[in-house]
């Protein structure tokens, strides 16, 4: 299944209005697409970055003791401020929303996420499961700005709940919500600061919950990844249609409960380790994948965020843009090479034209940089007027006559009144990406296409 779209339902006899982007039985019937090439190891690797990414994610937010914004599980976190160059947790961030996540451990039962009325503001809830796909969303787009409730449950729940309530059904017990809400300039953060504090989560369950404490991540440690893929997968378990590539991945040591490191003979724990660096060098790649470029532009494939069987896809991802939409809500087309073909670098000037008929979206767009790090992946860069991102929402702009747009990209102030329109960059080599939120149809069908950027100078 190339792409797993969100439907509304109402289940028959039960009186819930079910928000049902997949069940987990819904996936049971999905044969698994062959990777693409590599032994039984790197394909085990690809088949498990992303779920250590995630589970990275949860030790951090939940576990970490260096973590000033840790808090409990099935309740918000809210970030105050806009993401800058200092926060380097989540690869490809952006500088439009606030962000209020949660881990969700729904293995002791239900829990109530309760949204505020945002009047027609954009918003939206997503829900990641443990393997990192973008499994439901909730928000202006599918469900409007009022106030309201959705009531989140486990693979495996049964039991009552309040008549006429909306029901998300997760696939796995471990879920990461994120809610983005947007903000218009330092001015308007008082107001969604409001609207996050109206944003709550609560247990609907008496019981407690028995989960274990998750396992410390060591970046480039082929150990823990194992430990840490072999507990998710222990806990969340995986679609029954995958049995066979779990079997065969035991041999290096990734199935669940019935596996570790430990148990893995000397000669396997070596090839791990001296295998690590180069498998996961082999996803520092473009958010496309392995996609062409039309005019140094990369469009994302319809699967991103629902990865189905593209585990491939899912683990470059998981590097490059972890948490990524599913492309009826963003899409993210990302540049790192002008229309020369020459990768883009701080010691040069661009310019990226936008048609007066600007970028077609319902909602809104902007344009981000990122300096590029040693091990693949994108954070905002420091600058002297603080700026990381640019768009239609971004006050100042200067118009050409005919209503066109031209965005300066470099390094150095460009001057005069080109100021207002200038996007700052890193000395170094970059990438910047295009955010499209709620997309109009010549965008998904590809109908519309970015101008390239231009050098300048």
């Amino acid at each position: 299944m190339n792409r797993l779209r969100t439907a509304v339902r109402t289940l028959a006899g039960s009186g819930l209005l079910m928000i049902a982007p997949f069940l987990a039985q819904s996936l049971m019937a999905q044969p698994a697409t062959p990777f693409s090439a590599g032994s039984a190891m790197e394909q085990a690797f690809t088949y498990s970055f992303p779920i250590a990414e995630m589970m990275r994610l949860r030790w951090s937010y939940l576990e970490d003791p260096a973590n000033p914004a840790r808090g409990p599980a099935n309740e918000f976190v809210h970030g105050r401020d806009l993401v800058d160059y200092r926060r380097r947790v989540v690869t490809t961030p952006n500088n439009d929303t606030l962000y209020s996540r949660a881990f969700l451990d729904l293995s002791a039962g239900p829990v109530r996420v309760h949204m505020p009325d945002t009047n027609g503001r954009y918003y939206s809830i997503a829900f990641y499961d443990v393997f990192s796909n973008h499994f439901a969303t909730i928000g202006r787009r599918l469900t409007g700005t009022r106030e309201g409730d959705i009531i989140v449950v486990g693979p495996h729940w049964q039991g009552e709940l309040p008549g006429n309530a909306r029901l998300v059904r997760a696939p796995t017990d471990d879920v990461l919500v994120l809610t983005r809400i947007v903000v218009d300039g330092p001015a308007d953060l008082p107001a969604v600061r409001a609207l996050q504090d109206g944003t709550r989560i609560t247990s609907l369950s008496k019981q407690e919950s028995q989960r274990p404490k998750g396992i410390a991540p060591v970046p480039g440690n082929a150990a823990a990844l194992v430990a840490t893929v072999n507990q998710a997968l222990a806990l969340n378990g995986a679609p029954s249609y995958e049995k066979p590539l779990l079997e065969r991945f035991a041999k290096v040591g990734i199935c669940g409960e019935a596996c570790s490191w430990d148990a893995l003979p000397a000669d396997v724990r070596t090839e791990w380790d001296r295998r690590f660096p180069a498998m996961l060098a082999s996803l520092k790649k473009s958010l496309a994948g392995d996609a062409t470029p039309v005019d140094g532009w990369y469009y994302n494939p319809p699967q991103i965020g629902n990865f189905g069987t593209d585990y491939n896809y899912r683990a470059i991802i998981a590097l490059n843009a972890l948490l990524a939409l599913e492309p009826a809500e963003a899409v993210y087309p990302s540049a790192e090479t002008d229309t020369r073909g020459e990768a883009f670098t701080g010691e040069r000037k661009y310019r990226l034209h936008i048609p007066a008929t600007g970028i077609p979206v319902e909602a809104f767009w902007s344009l981000s940089m990122y300096e590029l790090m040693d091990d693949g992946r994108l954070f905002f860069t420091a600058n002297p007027i603080n700026r990381y991102a640019i768009g239609d929402r971004t006050s100042g702009l200067k118009k050409n006559a005919d209503g066109s747009l031209d965005i300066w990209i470099q390094h150095e102030a460009p001057g005069s009144d080109k100021d207002a329109n200038w996007l700052p960059a890193p000395k170094g080599q970059f990438k910047v990406v295009l955010r499209a939120y709620q997309p109009k149809s010549e965008i998904l069908d590809y109908r519309f296409r970015i101008p390239g950027v231009e050098r300048s100078q």
